[in-house]
């Protein structure tokens, strides 16, 4: 069961990370990015975080845009 609350779902999200579990982490912290009604630092530090991702794994083309909204 997963949580529908930000605070929850950003660290379940950098747990899993932390874990190892990357594919499973970026798909909670990419659920909590799409989520229209939840405008808050937590969707702001998941951007920061899946960017990141991107740019270890050399997916520049992906990390920019996200990069370039959070200027």
């Amino acid at each position: 069961m997963q949580s529908d609350n930000p605070g929850i779902r950003y660290h379940l999200g950098l747990a899993l990370l932390r874990k190892g579990e990357t594919e499973k982490a970026l798909d909670i912290l990419r659920k909590l990015v799409s989520d229209i009604n939840n405008e808050n630092e937590y969707k702001k530090h998941a951007k920061w975080i899946i960017a990141n991702e991107y740019i270890k794994e050399g997916q520049y083309e992906k990390a920019i845009p996200i990069l370039e909204v959070l200027q």
